[in-house]
């Protein structure tokens, strides 16, 4: 297999766990990063909506809380 073949396997195979909402974490440790940085820093691009995603979870989060503990 040539390197840029297992260049690019390797990218997608990043790209796809990503894609399917895989932790950064564990992809950086599947790709042997040395830190997460350097796999979010590469990888950032393919999850655009992160930030949005990231909102919306703690907006139900915050949601959820003040129905399940109500002010007194």
């Amino acid at each position: 297999m040539s390197d840029r073949w297992f260049a690019c396997g390797r990218q997608t195979h990043a790209s796809l766990l990503l894609e399917a909402g895989e932790h950064p974490k564990m992809v950086q440790e599947r790709l042997g990063h040395s830190t997460i940085t350097t796999t979010v820093d590469i990888y950032a691009r393919v999850r655009p909506t992160m930030q949005h995603e990231a909102a919306a979870r703690v907006a139900a989060l915050v949601q959820y809380v003040a129905i399940a503990y109500p002010a007194a």
